[in-house]
């Protein structure tokens, strides 16, 4: 008996102190103390990109001579030498020229934990890391033979990678018709996501929205929305009267 009430003593006290964790992160306060902070974090990636994008040759050489040694060399990045290390991970060793996307991304988050604005985060969230992901192999599949000299890896290590798998796979044809097809398919995706939940509202509320109306093959009246609700015009017709 003594065991089992410790045990439960336990897992009571793990619980209770789950929740405070959740009712702490749920504070609009904190969650807007941590929305500056996103804030802040993407002004430090905007100066980063547009630093690296414009000096990033000589940071890039100062990366590579503080790494192979204890010496510290001098970087131009505006952000510093974390803003410089941020920039060639994220496009160089990551995502590439896709990367970008990351800084609205970011926004996104501050914007939603400040509640400046409300929208469904998980789905922006969503599009923006298949935006990353197939804009990181279109890059690398387009450009990246052409500026493979360029300090700037235009898909970055991801994309070169996932070129490198599918041309040996599938070969160049089959490359193109898989991002042709996956990028038909994320747009209709999209298309059947404001369909299905437009503003969180439902199928039906949103066919009544726009006056929609159903017409039944070989069925010998109209089925139509009224009220959020199917209804027959036959049967309408006999309440009217």
């Amino acid at each position: 008996m003594a065991k089992k009430n410790n045990k439960k003593g336990i897992f009571s006290s793990i619980r209770d102190s789950y929740r405070k964790v959740v009712l702490f992160f749920k504070n609009h306060n904190v969650q807007f103390v941590f929305g500056l902070f996103f804030a802040a974090f993407a002004i430090f990636l905007l100066s980063s990109f547009i630093s690296f994008f414009s000096k990033g040759a000589s940071d890039q050489s100062a990366i590579e001579i503080a790494a192979a040694s204890a010496v510290d060399a001098p970087v131009v990045n505006t952000s510093g030498k974390s803003g410089a290390v941020v920039a060639e991970y994220l496009i160089n060793d990551c995502f590439g020229w896709a990367s970008l996307v990351f800084l609205p991304l970011v926004v996104l988050v501050a914007i939603r934990l400040m509640r400046l604005a409300h929208f469904k985060l998980g789905r922006w969230m969503v599009y923006g890391f298949f935006t990353i992901v197939w804009s990181s192999l279109l890059f690398s599949f387009a450009f990246g033979d052409f500026l493979e000299e360029n300090y700037v890896s235009p898909g970055g290590a991801h994309g070169d990678y996932l070129k490198a798998v599918f041309v040996e796979n599938i070969g160049v044809v089959g490359l193109i018709l898989l991002l042709v097809v996956s990028l038909l398919l994320f747009m209709i995706y999209i298309s059947v996501g404001i369909l299905l939940a437009n503003d969180g509202r439902s199928f039906l509320t949103f066919c009544e929205r726009i006056e929609c109306c159903i017409f039944v093959q070989n069925a010998p009246h109209t089925i139509f929305f009224q009220n959020g609700t199917f209804v027959s015009s036959a049967f309408y017709l006999i309440a009217e009267h």
